[in-house]
């Protein structure tokens, strides 16, 4: 796993799969560059500090989000991502 650091955490979806996506502080970049790609769906929301990935998955922001679009709270070994159940 990466320590790369998050400003802010969102989910996007990509060919009936939704998954978190992470970016770190140029939001609008970001959806462009997942609407380029072809996801839909693209919610971003600020995280309460800089985070690590797995930091991120345990705020209230991921919970919410989670809740929200069915996606479990936990990264995937291998790719990174969280996706949903």
């Amino acid at each position: 796993m990466t320590d790369k650091t998050f400003s802010h955490i969102g989910v996007a979806t990509y060919k009936g799969k939704t998954k978190f996506r992470w970016t770190m502080g140029k939001v609008d970049a970001r959806i462009k560059t997942l609407e380029k790609g072809g996801f839909e769906n693209i919610e971003f929301h600020e995280l309460p500090s800089v985070m690590t990935k797995s930091e991120a998955l345990a705020t209230d922001v991921a919970r919410k989000l989670a809740d929200a679009r069915g996606i479990k709270l936990e990264l995937n070994e291998g790719d990174n991502t969280a996706e949903a159940a």
